[in-house]
């Protein structure tokens, strides 16, 4: 929870806090340096650094997401040291304004269309997390979050 608050503070201080975030959950990963790569872990007592990820808050009942579902459009990993230089290792903010006011669907298209659209390079591919594969979407992407 340290971490948390140290996040939000420092999206104040730089002004970068949005009310999308409020209300959008926070998660928190651990990670541990082998070679030059920072691996996953499952545990604190393991970690070398820790990554907090926030999200957006849902809209009604859909959550948003980025094309890599378990990674926030915010995170910042911060390492162990008590050297302030050296304590956050990666800070990563993408935010681009929704219009709540303005709402739209998608027209159906067949498998073929869609097909067709991804191999054309106007789709989406995106990484579900806790999933066995992969999967595709075909669509006319405007913006990703």
């Amino acid at each position: 929870m340290k971490l948390n608050r140290k996040t939000l503070n420092m999206l104040q201080l730089y002004n970068l806090n949005h009310d999308d975030f409020t209300g959008g959950s926070i998660t928190v990963s651990f990670y541990k340096l082998t070679g030059n790569q920072l691996v996953q872990t499952t545990s604190l007592s393991q970690a070398d650094a820790e990554r907090i990820d926030m999200f957006r808050k849902p809209i009604g009942d859909m959550s948003l997401f980025t094309p890599n579902p378990d990674q926030g459009p915010i995170s910042v990993i911060f390492s162990g040291s008590s050297d302030a230089k050296k304590h956050i290792i990666q800070f990563a903010y993408t935010y681009w304004p929704i219009d709540y006011q303005t709402t739209a669907t998608y027209p159906l298209k067949t498998s073929t269309e869609a097909w067709t659209e991804l191999q054309n390079g106007r789709g989406l591919h995106c990484q579900i997390p806790n999933r066995h594969n992969n999967c595709c979407y075909s669509q006319r992407v405007f913006g990703v979050l």
